[in-house]
């Protein structure tokens, strides 16, 4: 199947399942609450070990570090437990919208209580890579928050460091996307364990490049482009909005974005599935051909 026509598949997947928006719409409320209990939780953390605190540079101890990173495995944790409950039942949606023709609401919760242990267990390795590779930006991002908390600029020594932080982070976040897109599908369709579904995503992407870069590609591009527009209309707006309508038509722009990202997620997640798809067939054609030249090749016989 050709780049564009799985592209329309996956836009036509959307539309012939619109219950998988709801589980998304409600995924998207509770990691909304837990990132509010998140914030609420590590600024009370600072401000319990170290209180009063003026100068970001204070943060920088031994103590604070440490009461941080604990902070961050727990959240981690949390939020792993609860994402691999909806993983499990929107791939398992999604696969019964492909066979199908449709899917319901009423299916996530069997399809979560099937494969969540698997996608749980599978999703610990790509989380422990990020985890390890975004922990500097995710610290320095803390003390740049506490720098906008006093109206300070912080220096250029600092500023470089953030940049250098994120982009080790986003290179992760590639990597990681390559080596890991296929393992919801293989958990899903060929109800695999977490190990074997690790190691046959990692040979699929590896065996193929350009098609795993373009499911990839096409999930960064539709998440980007939507993330960048929404940024740029609610930064350049937001100076805008000082009455109480402009709050509530910016909360509305907020929301309606975060709707298109969710939307750019469901067309991703149907893109994955028909690319893992295209090369299982391509896998076993491979194979059938191999097996069919040992069968044919002509024996030699000893004089």
């Amino acid at each position: 199947m050709r780049y564009w026509e799985k592209l329309g598949k996956s836009f036509s997947g959307f539309w012939r399942s619109p219950s998988l928006l709801g589980v998304l719409l409600l995924c998207y409320v509770l990691y909304a609450l837990l990132a509010v209990l998140s914030i609420l939780a590590q600024n009370a953390l600072l401000q319990l070990l170290a209180p009063g605190a003026t100068d970001p540079a204070q943060l920088f101890t031994p103590t604070i570090m440490a009461a941080l990173f604990v902070f961050t495995v727990i959240e981690t944790f949390v939020m792993v437990y609860a994402f691999s409950f909806f993983l499990a039942g929107f791939f398992g949606m999604v696969k019964n919208s492909q066979q199908d023709g449709s899917t319901r609401f009423r299916e996530f919760f069997p399809s979560a209580k099937r494969y969540w242990r698997a996608t749980f267990r599978y999703l610990w390795l790509p989380v422990i890579i990020l985890f390890v590779f975004s922990l500097p930006f995710r610290y320095l991002g803390t003390i740049a928050q506490q720098y906008s908390t006093i109206s300070a600029v912080p220096s250029l020594q600092f500023s470089l460091l953030l940049l250098s932080a994120l982009a080790v982070s986003l290179i992760a976040l590639v990597m990681t996307l390559f080596f890991f897109s296929f393992g919801p599908a293989i958990i899903v369709y060929d109800d695999a364990e977490a190990w074997s579904a690790t190691k046959e995503s990692f040979k699929l992407s590896y065996k193929n490049v350009g098609r795993t870069l373009s499911a990839v590609f096409t999930t960064l591009l539709f998440l980007g482009v939507v993330v960048i527009l929404s940024a740029a209309v609610l930064f350049s707006a937001e100076s805008a909005f000082t009455s109480q309508s402009g709050v509530t038509l910016f909360l509305l722009l907020k929301v309606l974005f975060d709707v298109l990202i969710i939307i750019a997620g469901i067309v991703s997640a149907f893109f994955v599935f028909y690319t893992y798809r295209d090369l299982t067939i391509a896998t076993a054609a491979r194979k059938q051909r191999t097996a069919v030249k040992e069968t044919t090749k002509p024996i030699k016989r000893k004089r």
